[in-house]
């Protein structure tokens, strides 16, 4: 009997625990996806170059305004992502949270230090990738 009970016992937190583990990869999924659907509506040229064509009319917005609301979203992002418990991920789980972990952050850094100020450099821009644009197409 007591040996029924604590297998029992046992099945019930391995299905608890699975539950979570579960939970959290949608999650991650969840966030991941959110992330790439935001790169592309906020990089249309980026977007061209990966084969996704729904902003090829468009050229990145690199006003202030934009770059604020871009931010605004990409910390509301990083909120979620650190709602999801690494402890709970697969081992490509956990690589694939901490690769968006530090985009995110390294995004964020960059615009609390004014780096979207020189949105334009003599490495980045859309001036650098404009004249490839019709071989991407």
């Amino acid at each position: 009997m007591r040996i029924q009970a604590l297998v029992t016992a046992a099945a019930t937190l391995l299905v608890v625990v699975n539950s979570a583990t579960a939970q959290d990869a949608a999650k991650l999924q969840d966030v991941m996806d959110d992330v790439w659907t935001h790169q592309v509506a906020i990089a249309p040229l980026f977007a061209t170059r990966v084969g996704v064509h729904d902003y090829n009319s468009k050229l990145d917005d690199v006003s202030l305004e934009s770059q604020a609301a871009h931010i605004n979203v990409e910390r509301k992002l990083l909120t979620r992502l650190k709602e999801i418990s690494k402890d709970n991920l697969d081992l490509q789980g956990t690589i694939n949270w901490e690769i968006v972990h530090r985009l995110l952050d390294e995004r964020i850094d960059g615009y609390e230090l004014n780096a979207h100020l020189m949105p334009i450099t003599n490495r980045s821009g859309f001036h650098i990738y404009f004249p490839e644009l019709p071989k991407q197409m």
